[in-house]
């Protein structure tokens, strides 16, 4: 790595590290007014800062992503290289890492099912749905189990932007 590239790598560890020591004091002490206007405004900012950070991150992640899956690779495959051993770091190889959809689910399952993989077929409950379903249930008033289910509510907050 370049020097300025672990020049800047190391100023935004430390400003990251700052930002977040910044934030939780100035969390503090706007919590401290108990003021919850000042704390929803405080709150705003925040996100908008996380979402901001968020984006350059998964731009630094997208560059990574590029160095694993497209630029090694290639130059491992042009000069005909399978691994390769680098001082101070490892081995390093390049695989494939292999992903399937099933876009029929029944034909898919009977074709597993043939084929002598129905192991592979698991009965499942979409966790949303299944969330869903336990916040409707606690709302008419039939919770659900709780032997059977662990049912949680997690508060969290939410920012509606509104139009002027």
């Amino acid at each position: 790595m370049q020097a300025r590239t672990e020049a800047a790598f190391e100023y935004a560890k430390r400003e990251l590290s700052a930002f977040l020591e910044y934030l939780v004091e100035d969390t503090a002490d706007v919590s401290s007014e108990a003021n919850l206007t000042k704390v929803a405004a405080h709150f705003h900012e925040a996100s908008r800062m996380v979402d901001e950070l968020q984006a350059r991150m998964t731009s630094v992640q997208l560059h990574h992503r590029l160095l694993s899956s497209e630029i090694i690779p290639t130059m491992m495959m042009n000069q005909r290289t399978k691994s390769l051993t680098v001082t101070g770091v490892g081995r390093m190889t390049v695989i494939d890492r292999w992903s399937a959809k099933i876009l029929d689910k029944v034909k898919a399952f009977a074709w597993l099912r043939s084929t002598g993989n129905e192991g592979l077929i698991l009965e499942t409950v979409n966790a949303q749905t299944l969330g869903a379903f336990a916040k409707g249930e606690v709302i008419k008033g039939n919770p659900l189990p709780d032997d059977i289910f662990q049912v949680t509510a997690s508060p969290y907050t939410s920012i509606t932007a509104i139009r002027q």
